[in-house]
């Protein structure tokens, strides 16, 4: 959105903002310029709560009596005590006719003196009872309707009833609001000491019932508390069981100690086997170099493999250099090297017969620890047999003092639950609870203005805001185009210029050259059309083109008046300007400014090839009924014709039809060598004209848009 053009919106309709709310406030003035003074009485209930000050100072217990405070001005809303308020207003006014708070209305000056009598005791009588005032007594007087004529029903009172919570004071501020200031200060003290009396009354009795109820639950739970404690003890001394309790888990840990050495020792025991039987292979094994000498086998086995290698040799000569016998050779080598490689890491080792004494002592060292764990197996089996049988016995007997251990310990708890709640009750009765008392009557005020001045301003405020909210929704629904930019962003098109607003009775194309009547507006014309004639012989002559189509977006947007006034431009240059348009008879009376009996036709034109020439403007008149101009010739046929008048005319200026009539603006633009739109200033932009508008941008000899008939303020 676009905010310079919200703010020139909002000044255009500058009047329509000024004028709306001075209007509102002149109507809301005479309303309210005889409104009554108002008068206002406050009367303070105090707040006592009877708890210990180091109590009161305690947030949380603040908080509460915040909360209390705040629940009691919630209570003096209610209808019930609304209620009481209104039997002693229409009381007082029925008991004291000479000086009622409020004149009769017509219901109450209606009633007869034996009716105002009955009606003033079934009055006093729901009073005394404390009942609500309810349809129902309309039944036999109408109590309901008077009480509601005189205004002093619940929902009129609420209206000038205002009841706040002083935190810092611990107070209940009660504000009454009325035309009477002895209805004012009637109302707020009469409404409190009603109050007060009910409440303090309510909460004597309610906190004595609920002591008493409190007694009872602690003394009953105390009953079950000794109860339970009394089975528990009586079933520990049966049994046998530990006071302590709990005996069964000590047996159930101690039996699972148990289990775990036992699964400790035995796999102590499965590796200590491993590592005899490894030890013992070690001994066993005779070719273990570590533990045994080298042999003379060894040596002898060398010596014969030497022995081989030397006749694979000669057997090697003897043949020739035999590739078999080589690999023979190779064999022999390298099993003579390996053997004699062995034979001598043998010799580098330590002494095996030390090895093998440190084996063995390794080996009954083992054996040793194995022999000390298969004993312990025995009796770890044994103790752990003897801490079974104790906890299986002892399970039944220990499970059954935990229930009752339980159960005694919640009897406990509820108990001093009860106790508690039941001592915090009697503090609260002992000091009385929360007390309230008047800490400031009501008395009569000065007079103040009736909110007149709020009224005034809430009227204006009001009026403003409705306006500016009216004239905002107006700019969003808004599609009329006012300026080239909003035309050239709507259209995303170029505006090739904008030409001013010139009167139906003052389109004479010979004055507005000519400089007369409205000078102003002509000479913004003449300036306008000048600078539409260069954009435009600039495009024409870097193309070589002569001929120029005009249409426009809607009837009405004024392209012939465009399309003539650019011939005549043309045609003030020294040009022979040819002029194709509809009604041609009033076109060149507007240009030339005197009538002409004869018509040139462009159809006929194209039949005979003819054309007359008039001074430099010359006017051809295309028939409007004809739906289509291919449908009159072909298009080799129309290309020629347009030819021929290429080359007795410097410029075609041709006025096509409104894009409205799409398919003859897309026959006409066939012809032409350049194209501009005409648009109407303040026109509505609808989105069905996009596809006119994509149309005319997809032409390549497309050159813009004329923004027409600008008002020139």
């Amino acid at each position: 959105m676009d905010i310079k053009k919200l703010f020139s919106f909002f000044w255009r309709h500058k009047w329509l903002i000024i004028m709306v709310p001075l209007v509102s406030l002149t109507i809301t003035y005479f309303l309210v310029r005889n409104l009554p003074k108002q008068y206002i009485s406050q009367a303070m209930i105090g707040a006592e709560s009877g708890v210990s000050e180091q109590l009161l100072s305690a947030d949380r217990e603040r908080h509460h009596v915040w909360q209390q405070l705040y629940r009691i001005a919630e209570m003096m809303q209610m209808k019930r005590d609304l209620d009481m308020l209104s039997y002693r207003l229409i009381i007082h006014d029925l008991e004291h006719p000479e000086s009622p708070f409020r004149p009769y209305s017509d219901l109450v000056s209606s009633l007869s003196p034996e009716e105002k009598e009955a009606v003033l005791q079934a009055f006093r009588t729901k009073l005394l009872e404390q009942s609500l005032l309810t349809i129902n007594d309309n039944k036999e007087l109408p109590l309901l309707d008077l009480v509601a004529s005189m205004k002093y029903d619940d929902s009129s009172l609420l209206k000038h009833l205002e009841i706040t919570v002083k935190e810092e004071l611990d107070y209940i501020n009660i504000q009454f609001e009325s035309e009477n200031p002895e209805l004012s200060v009637y109302a707020v003290n009469t409404l409190a000491a009603d109050f007060i009396y009910s409440y303090n009354s309510a909460s004597s009795s309610d906190n004595k019932k609920s002591l008493e109820l409190l007694d009872s639950i602690r003394q009953e739970k105390q009953r079950v508390m000794n109860q339970k404690n009394a089975q528990l003890a009586n079933y520990r001394s049966s049994m046998g069981v530990s006071s302590t309790g709990g005996q069964s888990e000590v047996l159930y840990q101690q039996i699972l100690a148990y289990e775990n050495r036992e699964s400790e020792v035995r796999r102590e025991i499965a590796s200590l086997k491993g590592a005899i039987a490894s030890i013992q292979a070690k001994l066993n094994n005779p070719d273990n170099r570590e533990l045994t000498a080298p042999s003379s086998a060894s040596n002898n086995e060398i010596i014969q493999l030497e022995n081989q290698l030397q006749l694979a040799n000669q057997r090697y000569i003897d043949n020739g250099f035999n590739v078999a016998d080589k690999r023979i050779v190779d064999s022999l080598q390298r099993l003579r090297t390996a053997r004699i490689a062995a034979n001598s890491s043998v010799r580098n080792t330590t002494n095996s017969q030390a090895n093998r004494q440190s084996l063995v002592a390794e080996r009954m060292r083992l054996e040793t620890q194995l022999a000390l764990a298969e004993n312990s197996v025995s009796s770890i089996q044994t103790e752990l047999s003897d801490r079974r049988a104790q906890y299986n016995a002892m399970i039944p007997a220990d499970a059954g003092a935990q229930n009752l251990l339980r159960d005694a310990d919640l009897a406990t708890k509820e108990y001093e639950e009860a106790l508690n709640r039941y001592n915090q009750a009697s503090i609260i009765n002992n000091t009385s609870g929360m007390i309230l008392s008047l800490v400031e009557s009501g008395i009569p005020s000065k007079g103040v203005d009736s909110k007149k001045k709020i009224y005034l301003l809430l009227s204006t405020v009001a009026s403003s805001a409705l306006c500016f909210s009216i004239l905002f929704v107006a700019f969003l629904l808004d599609r009329k185009v006012r300026t080239p930019d909003q035309l050239a962003d709507a259209s995303r098109s170029k505006v090739v210029s904008t030409v001013n607003y010139i009167r139906q009775d003052d389109k004479d194309l010979r004055n507005i050259w000519a400089d007369k009547g409205d000078v102003v507006d002509y000479t913004i014309y003449k300036d306008c059309i000048r600078s539409l004639r260069f954009e435009l012989s600039e495009e024409l002559a870097e193309n070589d083109g002569k001929v120029l189509g005009i249409t426009s977006l809607h009837f009405g947007d004024g392209k012939t008046f465009v399309a003539s006034s650019l011939a005549y431009a043309f045609a003030m240059t020294g040009k022979k300007v040819l002029l194709i348009c509809e009604h041609a008879p009033d076109l060149l009376t507007l240009i030339t400014n005197k009538k002409t009996t004869e018509e040139q036709n462009f159809e006929t034109f194209l039949t005979r090839k003819e054309i007359r020439t008039e001074d430099l403007i010359t006017v051809l008149s295309k028939n409007s009924s004809t739906s289509s101009l291919l449908e009159m010739k072909d298009t080799k046929s129309l290309v020629a014709g347009f030819e021929i008048l290429k080359s007795q005319f410097d410029i075609i200026i041709i006025d096509i039809d409104c894009l409205q009539d799409f398919n003859k603006v897309k026959e006409w633009l066939m012809f032409t060598d350049k194209s501009i739109a005409v648009f109407k200033a303040e026109s509505t932009w609808r989105e069905d004209d996009r596809r006119y508008i994509d149309y005319l941008r997809k032409q390549s000899g497309f050159l813009g848009w004329v923004f027409n008939m600008v008002k020139v303020a």
